[in-house]
């Protein structure tokens, strides 16, 4: 019984994830869409999926091998758990595919020394915040703090600057349920940066 609470739990844990990664946003024009980008990642996205069911699962059969957990509603607790851990120590870890340039690096081919500059021009928490952004993506303050492990607060003031700097563009956010407050879009934008010097 243990391992079925469990699974129900990461069941559930899964279903918010998927929600999440499917509902619409700016980028998407307010269109649902599947949480992968290339149908060749289908099986990689599933496989994801499956895996982190399977570690919820077990995280729950083995708390309640333990003696950890005995109830059905703690066994639902802890299949919702793993998954989420799991998540979230991945989404820490950056994936940069080999053959795509950092953005620091596409804005030194664009132009030689400017990423350079860029860089020398920040102040450690805005560089954090630079060099957690990939080019041309939308991101809203939570990812953007998530990302950075830095507070809400700290992340507000950094984007303000980086905004008021020309680093970053703000974006319209997407419609929301009136109770919901509007939480602004930024897009990294380090091709578009002028020279040293230049206005």
């Amino acid at each position: 019984m243990a391992v079925v609470w469990g699974l129900i739990g990461s069941a559930v844990a899964e279903s918010l994830n998927l929600y999440g990664m499917m509902r619409p946003t700016v980028e998407t024009r307010g269109r649902w869409q599947w949480p992968w980008r290339d149908r060749r990642d289908r099986p990689i996205v599933l496989f994801a999926v499956a895996l982190r069911m399977i570690v919820g699962t077990g995280l729950a059969a083995a708390a309640f091998s333990g003696g950890v957990a005995t109830t059905a509603f703690s066994l639902f607790i802890f299949g919702v758990v793993g998954p989420l851990i799991i998540a979230k120590l991945f989404d820490q870890i950056r994936v940069l595919d080999s053959a795509t340039p950092t953005p620091y690096e596409a804005a030194a081919s664009a132009r030689p020394g400017a990423a350079y500059g860029l860089t020398a021009r920040l102040e450690p928490d805005e560089r954090r915040v630079v060099e957690a952004l990939s080019d041309g993506v939308s991101y809203d303050e939570s990812q953007i703090s998530s990302a950075t492990l830095m507070p809400p607060s700290q992340v507000s003031a950094v984007l303000d600057r980086l905004v008021d700097r020309r680093l970053l563009r703000t974006e319209p956010a997407a419609p929301s349920v009136a109770e919901e407050p509007v939480n602004r879009r930024y897009r990294l934008e380090l091709a578009h940066q002028p020279e040293e010097g230049q206005p």
